[in-house]
């Protein structure tokens, strides 16, 4: 029992630790992405995305996957803050799991240091 308490003290401390760590700007940067995926403003995430990133694949790909997400999962009610790191370029990455109205999904957001959105990733949590 104690060595269960020890654990679950442990990964808290982790996870608030991780959670301190996250900068502002891409809190800030995460924080629009989720107002902007609840309300359906999908051109508002495109317009957030770096010009190479814009450039990777047709608006329609990112307004699609958007739409499906949304239309499966509802909106995103929280997120638990998994990993953060950031690189000497003032690029940060953060993975998220995101507690959705009707499941739950991952999100990796990664930022350059103007704050654009340079990576996206969102995948289906499963959980066993």
């Amino acid at each position: 029992m104690q060595k269960n308490l020890l654990l679950l003290l442990l990964l808290l401390l982790i996870n608030l630790t991780t959670a301190a760590a996250q900068n502002q700007r891409h809190k800030a940067v995460v924080d629009r992405f989720v107002s902007d995926f609840n309300d359906s403003n999908f051109e508002t995430i495109y317009k957030s995305f770096s010009a190479r990133m814009q450039n990777s694949k047709p608006k329609k790909y990112f307004f699609d996957i958007f739409s499906r997400v949304r239309t499966q999962d509802g909106r995103i009610l929280s997120l638990d803050l998994l990993s953060y790191r950031e690189n000497s370029l003032n690029r940060s990455q953060a993975k998220y799991n995101a507690h959705c109205e009707t499941g739950n999904i991952s999100i990796k957001i990664t930022i350059d240091d103007q704050g654009q959105i340079i990576g996206l990733y969102i995948k289906k949590a499963i959980y066993m």
